[in-house]
């Protein structure tokens, strides 16, 4: 699949997904929306690229021939070559089921193409820029144009027979250009038209939580005309036609049904802003009170994360207690004192982790009671139906009071303790409140009654869509005795919901109700959230549910990920597999040996209960959401694995699961310096492994693979075998959680293979181990490339928390003699506390030349240990131990070491599975050479090692990486290999 064919995937499965419900499709390709839905295929510069060089397969020179001749192709009205890519080959939810006219467009991009000229183009004017961007001639212009209607024609017709099962695309024309309108229609509505439809809701006073009267929709239409709030010019400009104002309605209904009623910006709900203290924007926060068992009231805030904060556990910082809510947003609770503290001192502005966030200050709160052990307030909307609590300050008071004394709605006063001298607090009790209740000075009037919280979501042609095994709750704040149903079936209140006891001084508010969604769901599709009191009408204020179809392969099925270089840095890599650059490994790099196993080797063992736990597994869950999203934002990704993990047994901490992922080569991880910041998907791929087992091939899996893919793989089974393992022995209580290893054993050849793997969207690769271990760095590489970039001078004085790396046990200590340089050719390795991120570790390298900043911390670590060690006489020593197995080498590691990632992923290629892990205690020494005991069988034989390296880290955990053939174990010793 080459770049333009790829593209023209990414175009389907975005805009045209499968599954969707029929409604009007734009095809908004601006160069933002390029950006954001093919990074890993080079994003906007990446799509004009692959559209000036075409398809694989041959087409005419001019740019409107090779359009028409697409379209003819679609329809079989023209000869489709032998080199010919039906979208159907790359994603089997494209398959016109025997109708030509259900075939998918191979033509989008160049639709794309011409859409995205229309939102790029400035002063220079569209024709000129379509020139410049694709390299047409300089006389290209309306007339080879509106040769190109036919195509525009051609999608419509598609979706017309289809059903609209891909949604339903309309022929348009945006400011009477017959030709040049038909692109522009498709951009009406960029990206950061959101933030400002938004910003307009708030302007023009349009609640959350209840639906667009026809009145709203007309001031809404009427402003954007004026075109005064930041939207687009293309918007602007359909709203000043009647014939886009259905269409324009339905967009704003859609938006308005997902907006809480908070100030928007990029990545979350949050608004820039300027404190007169600060020093450059911040991310508003929203205000919250909570009580742990009797007063005084105490603060805590919540505002978007986003992937640069990295919390660990409940670490409190600067008197501050993080953690991450399952939507990603953070909540600190202030610990150090009373909510007087940080209220008397409102705005208040701080950082985390050089994340700056501000708290502003407001004359009256609106707060609503939230579910959970802790009885905790957060800041909400004015409920029609009360049981909301009113918080104002000091000059707010008196506007609370007139409210009140005005108004007359019941209520109950609130003790303030905690909270600062003239500030009042009310409970407005459960009742339906008149407008004039409703009307109180600087406050939103109400809020969403229905909302869809936590679960796993993708975006998926302008639509989030929620993960069927992962789903939102719906949490309803309506009047007692709510029933909220889906498509008309009534949800169940969410069991085991814990409840926070009662605090003296304050009404028992009733909590906002939980409610869980029904089973069929699960299948995928659109659903109607809706909500009706208590033997009584419907409410205002439902919500639309939609879920991924499971069935669906992934949106970028087949399509590349991130990978690593040599020194095992994170690139984005091309898509051949296993997060390494194919095409750029040394050519002349063969298969190398294989290994002849046995027919009963524990190779060819399948496990009917690792088999049919695979779409339960927590791992395999977590891969299949990756899958759909590409990347996540490693405490994303952290707290989708633990929401995963909590429905077993399993004591498995997220991050190592993680790192068991990254060392099998199905994710990739991203570093901002040591500290993990994304994860990224990997392409798919089934690699052969250096072993024979009479005569049928060997292949191991590796990248992200999603559901749909692995039942794909099921159904190869002609002339294929599925064997499936535990990753850890079942004695081991975690086993359940990793991944399980998949081996594949074919009986036909790899071209086989790779014909009936083509429409998972799986490559079907070579033997990998000797090339990787190959393509990775060594010790001497590694060190020199440190040495290079060294400074004279330590980190920062001001760096705390400084810990050094005893080398001798593998461990790091704790230390308090500040950074020193070492003498001779030692080298030590420093942990510390960066100042200016609190929470996060640095790490710098001591030798004689000054001080190097170590990015990655496992070669960091070896280099540490060889350096420490004393020289032996030969000038050399082997510190790869290895000692021979049922078939090939075993290697082992201890487990505080590990081998550096590129290595890793060599060794574990070999067999098609992680190392086992085995317990080990010191025995004796002779020669320089230390012996290593199994502690569970001391009779068992054991193995040799280098004792100058090994001796402090010989009993305990060693890792083994079994399987490993002479060519590939040479490899790797030599890349530690360092002359003293």
């Amino acid at each position: 699949m080459n770049q333009f064919e790829a593209w023209n995937l990414r175009l389907l499965q975005n805009f045209f997904p499968a599954g969707s419900s029929g409604g009007e499709v734009f095809l908004g390709a601006t160069p933002e929306e390029l950006d954001r839905i093919g990074v890993d295929l080079g994003g906007d510069a990446g799509f004009l690229k692959a559209v000036r060089e075409g398809p694989s397969w041959p087409l005419p020179a001019k740019f409107e021939d090779r359009v028409r001749l697409l379209v003819e192709q679609r329809t079989r009205t023209a000869r489709r070559g032998p080199s010919y890519v039906d979208p159907r080959q790359l994603d089997p939810g494209y398959h016109p089921r025997g109708q030509v006219e259900r075939s998918a467009p191979t033509y989008l991009p160049y639709l794309a193409a011409l859409a995205r000229a229309a939102a790029a183009s400035g002063g220079d004017g569209y024709y000129a820029r379509l020139r410049a961007d694709l390299a047409l001639p300089a006389n290209w212009s309306a007339q080879n144009m509106g040769r190109i209607v036919q195509a525009w024609e051609d999608l419509q017709a598609w979706t017309r027979a289809t059903e609209g099962a891909f949604g339903t695309f309309n022929v348009r024309r945006l400011g009477g250009f017959v030709h040049v309108g038909l692109p522009k229609s498709q951009v009406i509505l960029t990206s950061g038209d959101i933030p400002a439809i938004h910003a307009l809701f708030r302007s023009l006073g349009i609640e959350a939580g209840t639906p667009l009267s026809q009145a709203q929709r007309a001031r809404m239409l009427a402003a954007l005309r004026v075109g005064d709030h930041r939207v687009s010019r293309a918007l602007a400009q359909a709203a000043r036609e009647a014939a886009y104002s259905g269409e324009l309605e339905a967009i704003l209904v859609a938006i308005h049904e997902t907006w809480d009623g908070r100030p928007t910006g990029d990545g979350g709900p949050r608004r820039s802003c300027h404190d007169e203290g600060g020093d450059g924007p911040a991310r508003e926060a929203a205000l919250g009170l909570y009580v742990e068992g009797a007063l005084p009231w105490r603060l805590q805030v919540r505002f978007a994360g986003g992937p640069a904060l990295q919390l660990d556990g409940d670490a409190d910082v600067e008197g501050w207690r993080p953690r991450r809510l399952q939507d990603g947003e953070v909540v600190l609770s202030h610990v150090n004192g009373p909510a007087k503290e940080i209220l008397t001192c409102l705005p208040f502005r701080s950082e985390l982790q050089g994340v700056a966030w501000r708290l502003p200050r407001r004359p009256i709160w609106v707060l609503g009671r939230e579910g959970g052990s802790l009885f905790e307030l957060w800041e909400t909307g004015l409920s029609p139906y009360g049981n909301v609590f009113l918080l104002a300050d000091e000059q707010g008071a008196s506007v609370l009071g007139e409210y009140l004394e005005r108004a007359n709605p019941r209520y109950e006063e609130v003790d303030t303790s905690g909270l600062p001298p003239g500030w009042r607090m009310v409970w407005l009790e459960e009742q339906s409140l008149t407008d004039d209740q409703l009307s109180l000075p600087q406050v939103r009037s109400t809020g969403r009654i229905c909302r869809l919280v936590g679960g796993t979501s993708v975006t998926i042609g302008g639509s989030r869509h929620y993960l069927h095994y992962d789903l939102p709750r719906v949490l309803v704040s309506g009047p007692t005795g709510s029933v909220p149903s889906c498509n008309g079936v009534p949800l169940r209140p969410f069991p085991g919901e814990p409840q926070a006891p009662p605090v003296e001084g304050v009404p028992m508010a009733r909590p906002v109700a939980s409610f869980e969604l029904p089973d069929f769901v699960e299948q995928g599709g659109v659903f109607s959230i809706e909500v009706f009191e208590q033997h009584g009408p419907k409410l205002p204020g439902g919500t639309t549910l939609r879920v991924k179809d499971p069935e669906a392969l992934p949106l970028e099925a087949g399509s590349a990920g991130y990978g690593v270089d040599p020194h095992g840095r994170p690139i984005p890599v091309s898509g051949d597999g296993l997060g390494t650059p194919f095409d750029s490994m040394n050519a002349e790099c063969q298969a190398g040996t294989f290994l002849e196993a046995p027919e009963d080797a524990d190779l060819l063992a399948h496990d009917d209960s690792a088999s049919g736990s695979w779409e339960t597994n927590p791992a395999a869950r977590f891969l299949d959401a990756l899958a759909t999203a590409r990347r996540m934002s490693y405490g994303r990704a952290k707290a989708l694995l633990g929401r995963l993990l909590s429905g077993g047994n399993a004591p498995v901490e997220p991050w190592r699961l993680l790192e068991d992922l990254r060392a099998r080569g199905h994710v990739e991880l991203e570093r901002s310096g040591a500290a993990p910041s994304y994860v990224h998907a990997a392409p798919p791929a089934l690699y052969e492994l250096p072993i024979r087992i009479g005569r049928s091939r060997l292949y191991g899996l590796a990248g992200t693979i999603a559901f749909a893919q692995w039942r794909t793989l099921g159904a190869l089974s002609l002339g294929c075998k599925r064997l499936v393992q535990f990753s850890r022995s079942k004695g081991d209580p975690t086993h359940a959680a990793y991944l399980p290893v998949l081996r594949l054993q074919a009986f036909f050849t790899a071209d086989e293979l790779r014909t009936r793997a083509a429409q998972t969207g799986i490559a079907v690769l070579p033997p990998m181990a000797l090339r990787m271990a190959r393509w990775s760095v060594g010790m001497r590489d590694v060190r020199s490339g440190l040495m290079a970039n060294s400074s004279p001078l330590p980190p920062r004085d001001e760096a705390a928390g400084i810990r050094v790396f005893d080398a001798e046990v593998g461990r790091f200590k704790y230390w308090r003699g500040g950074f020193q340089r070492p003498e001779g050719q030692q080298l030590l390795l420093y942990e510390y506390e960066d100042p200016k991120v609190p929470g996060s570790r640095g790490y710098v390298l001591a030798h004689r030349q000054g001080f190097s900043r170590v990015h990655d911390l496992r070669w960091a670590r070896w280099l540490a240990v060889v350096g420490s060690a004393a020289a032996p006489s030969q000038g050399w020593r082997e510190i790869v131990p290895a000692s021979k197995g049922r078939s090939g080498w075993d290697v082992w590691v201890p487990a505080s070491l590990r081998f550096p990632a590129v290595i890793e992923r060599a060794l574990v290629l070999c067999k098609g599975c992680p190392p086992d892990e085995r317990q080990m205690d010191a025995g004796r020494e002779d020669g320089g050479r230390l012996d290593l005991i199994f502690a569970r069988s001391r009779h068992a034989p054991g193995i040799r090692v280098d004792a100058s390296t090994f001796a402090g880290m010989a009993t305990g955990r060693w890792l083994v990486y079994e399987g490993v053939p002479d060519d590939v174990l040479r490899v790797v010793r030599g890349r530690f290999k360092e002359t003293w």
